[in-house]
């Protein structure tokens, strides 16, 4: 029963669930994810099903324990789901567990969705990141650019770095999950945000960016979305960070996964490589479908791709140019 936990990990799991269940044995235990390094298992209890969540114990202390903080307090908002115990030094998390439901973008859910966000956003005890957002995007930018690229890849990050530099003014801070993609969006009558990893003080647009890039693909939905966030309708330099946001958004996860798929033997180097390629609105109704996954390096240079096409289909808008006027300094002669 035990044999899907790794040995070094077991003792500490079996010790905490019989603590936290009066001695009751775990039941039916079965793994959530693959990913490295940590790793999300779900198990019973008297016909509950719970989810332990074993942290990578080489990732440093102060990141384990931000990522607890962050989750212990997403929880008391009611914006992740019950959390029952959570200790960050030996890397162990229980949680309740979400049987997960496809998700109807609906005016409903944009309203619901919104308030959760901000909930978060308004929020006053979150932690500095270990790590900063734009530095931390910018650092696996720097290690890609190393490998030998496309000419379309290094265009792109070209006009990633214009992007930041206009957006590094503007930025604010506050409580922020910072990777709401598709699989840390849950929801079963009531959506909830897992997966607190990247979570802490950031720039709030870069949530509702990422909103709005995974689940929003036209312009009637976004723009209720973002009435519904801030209670009204946004100013013109509101819309055009969010835009420019968008853009930061897509490069983060493109990027993940453009070194997932490196690290699984694949070159960056075809010219013909966006020849092809699915929409982001297009993958994420296969994804659904099960037409498309994330599971090897194709699966993942696949989705970085999509990622990407779609950013640079945005930076070639009217709209793109006029939202980095509104946000460039004022050039004085």
């Amino acid at each position: 029963m035990y044999k899907l936990i790794d040995n070094d990990r077991l003792c500490i799991f079996k010790n905490t669930v019989l603590s936290i269940f009066n001695g009751r044995e775990p039941q039916e235990i079965g793994l959530l994810n693959g990913g490295s390094p940590s790793k999300t298992y779900r198990f019973l209890i008297e016909d509950k099903i719970y989810v332990a969540r074993l942290m990578d114990l080489e990732e440093l202390a102060i990141s384990r324990q931000n990522q607890v903080q962050c989750l212990q307090a997403a929880a008391q908002l009611d914006v992740a789901p019950k959390c029952y115990y959570a200790d960050a030094e030996a890397g162990i998390v229980i949680m309740e567990y979400i049987e997960n439901k496809s998700i109807d973008v609906t005016k409903e859910w944009l309203c619901e969705v919104a308030d959760l966000l901000r909930k978060l956003h308004t929020y006053n005890n979150f932690p500095p990141p270990h790590q900063p957002l734009f530095s931390y995007i910018n650092g696996l930018v720097k290690s890609l650019r190393a490998l030998p690229l496309n000419s379309l890849l290094i265009d792109y990050f070209k006009n990633f770095d214009e992007i930041v530099s206009i957006l590094s003014p503007h930025l604010i801070m506050s409580p922020c999950h910072n990777d709401l993609n598709c699989k840390n969006v849950l929801f079963n009558g009531k959506t909830y945000f897992i997966d607190w990893e990247a979570a802490g003080m950031e720039d709030p647009f870069f949530d509702v960016a990422t909103i709005c890039n995974e689940f929003i693909f036209n312009e009637p939905q976004e723009h209720y979305f973002l009435q519904q966030y801030f209670g009204r309708e946004p100013n013109l330099k509101e819309q055009a960070k969010i835009l420019l946001m968008k853009q930061v958004s897509y490069c983060y996860l493109a990027i993940h996964y453009l070194q997932h798929a490196v690290n699984g033997g694949l070159t960056l180097v075809d010219e013909k490589i966006m020849d092809k390629m699915p929409t982001a609105r297009e993958w994420s109704l296969g994804y659904k479908s099960g037409k498309y996954q994330q599971i090897n390096p194709d699966d993942f240079l696949l989705y970085a791709l999509v990622q990407i096409k779609e950013s640079l289909a945005q930076m070639a808008t009217k709209q793109f140019n006029e939202a980095k006027a509104v946000l460039k300094p004022p050039t004085f002669f």
